[in-house]
């Protein structure tokens, strides 16, 4: 009995050498492969642990119970760790469908949570133009209203444009536009 595991644990020993081969010899640069070599012994050995002889037989929930693993220390993986140990499982399971050594992937369907718990983020450059107009648009309708009423901001009049202190954010998928700072009271209310 104890030859089989032995023989076993040699058959998944080889494939991932395989895979590790590959990725050596692929676009993956040196410095990705020394970062994964570690993660990959681990999988290596929590595949073991667990009976899998062969990475085709590595089902998602064993995938998903080593993303989630608790650290050796026993405390609690953080998010970056999680996304570390799902991102390495994906480019060896990426080479060794490559390889013909299994048919999917099953980290596929791991759900993590966001790297970030930022609800904002940096807007791109069509988002930016996007916003840019919007507030051009804005600002057209209310010069009319000011050219009808008389009232001209003196940072308008002395900018010529649109203030710095428009500001525009992407948040929930739509874009904000909104005035910060400044004295004067703008039509409508706002500042």
């Amino acid at each position: 009995m104890q030859n089989d595991t032995r023989a076993s644990s040699a058959l998944l020993r080889r494939e991932l050498e395989t895979c590790l081969i590959a990725m050596a010899a692929s676009e993956v640069t040196a410095s990705t492969t020394e970062r994964v070599m570690p993660v990959i012994d681990r999988f290596s050995e929590f595949l073991g642990s667990h009976g899998v002889v062969a990475l085709r037989l590595a089902s998602p929930s064993i995938a998903e119970s080593f993303v989630r693993a608790r650290l050796q220390s026993g405390l609690i993986a953080s998010g970056a760790t999680m996304h570390d140990r799902r991102s390495t499982l994906r480019l060896l399971f990426r080479f060794a469908r490559r390889l013909g050594l299994v048919d999917g992937d099953p980290t596929l369907d791991v759900l993590l949570p966001p790297r970030s718990s930022r609800r904002t983020r940096p807007l791109i450059d069509d988002e930016v133009e996007l916003a840019r107009d919007v507030a051009l648009w804005s600002l057209a309708s209310r010069r009319a209203g000011w050219q009808r009423h008389g009232r001209w901001p003196r940072r308008l009049l002395e900018a010529g444009s649109c203030p710095a202190s428009w500001l525009a954010t992407w948040t929930f998928g739509q874009v904000a536009c909104g005035f910060t700072g400044g004295s004067e009271r703008w039509p409508g209310g706002g500042r």
